[in-house]
């Protein structure tokens, strides 16, 4: 394993640092096709529910 333990995704740090995020690009994409061919993307729409909250607040107080 040659991955550096200290290596972080960008969403992480995105979030991490107050920035608006990929999320919604990547996670909730996936969760609406999955749904339009009634796919279930529990983990992916577990983890875009908990963090879009966030995301959005994050775009408000940027203005993005």
């Amino acid at each position: 394993n040659n991955i550096d333990g200290g290596m972080r995704s960008s969403l992480h740090e995105d979030l991490v640092h107050g920035r608006p995020s990929e999320l919604e690009f990547l996670h909730g994409e996936i969760v609406r096709r999955a749904a339009a061919v009634g796919m279930p993307v529990p983990v992916t729409a577990t983890v875009h529910g908990v963090l879009f909250p966030r995301d959005v607040g994050t775009r408000a107080a940027v203005g993005a």
